[in-house]
């Protein structure tokens, strides 16, 4: 359990959880088995086997719903929203994240680091589908969130998307100035996702940009 998803390198994690996951199968550790089904799907997705995380995120859902665990429904929606986003299938993730995002209103098990995962992965699929002041809203929503949680590494996620829809706007120089301030606080927490994250959208964005301009940006 100490392990969990943030142990080096992910070869290693998948190890770990694989194995967990194989002694989790007793009727009073399903919220563990949802948590390990959960971990190790986006231990999966790290290291880029897509179709066998989503499968696994698929089985978290289906366990949590089948005994009511109302807080692990809530957090597989938007988790397999996300998977789905990262697969381009916009319509399948915005009818995930919307029947979380109404779980989430209509419940008090919602914790605030749920509400602001969902809230993230909400801008993300919005912004992808092109609904930049949808996304725009969600990132206001989303840093309100995580300074009311003490802005965790995961607050950082909301930054991140402000930066993109900056430069989807045509702000470039101060989108980059973002990412780059959100690249350079990545390295601090165990959020393996964003590190992933943060670098692949930094490469993305930079590709055709004037070194001197991304100069400015990193300072």
């Amino acid at each position: 359990r100490s392990l969990g998803c943030s142990a080096p390198p992910l070869e290693k994690c998948r190890e770990y959880l694989t194995d967990a996951l194989s002694r989790a199968d007793a009727p009073d550790l399903l919220v563990m088995r949802c948590h390990i089904l959960s971990n190790l799907g986006s231990v999966l997705w790290g290291l880029g086997d897509m179709s066998d995380a989503m499968s696994l995120h698929e089985q978290q859902l289906d366990l949590a719903r089948s005994h009511d665990l109302c807080a692990m429904v809530m957090s597989g929606l938007v988790d397999l929203a996300f998977l789905h986003a990262e697969t381009s299938d916009l319509d399948t993730a915005r009818e995930l994240i919307e029947q979380a995002e109404s779980l989430i209103s209509g419940t008090e098990a919602a914790s605030l680091n749920l509400k602001l995962y969902a809230t993230e992965v909400a801008g993300e699929i919005r912004r992808l589908r092109g609904e930049l002041d949808a996304a725009q809203r969600q990132v206001y929503q989303g840093l309100q969130l995580a300074i009311a949680t003490g802005l965790p590494p995961v607050g950082l996620r909301s930054l991140r998307l402000h930066g993109q829809l900056l430069i989807d706007r045509g702000q470039v120089e101060e989108g980059l100035g973002v990412l780059a301030l959100v690249c350079s606080w990545t390295d601090r927490g165990p959020d393996f996702t964003a590190w992933i994250l943060d670098q692949r959208i930094w490469a993305e964005s930079t590709k055709k940009v004037d070194p001197k301009l991304l100069d400015r940006a990193r300072e």
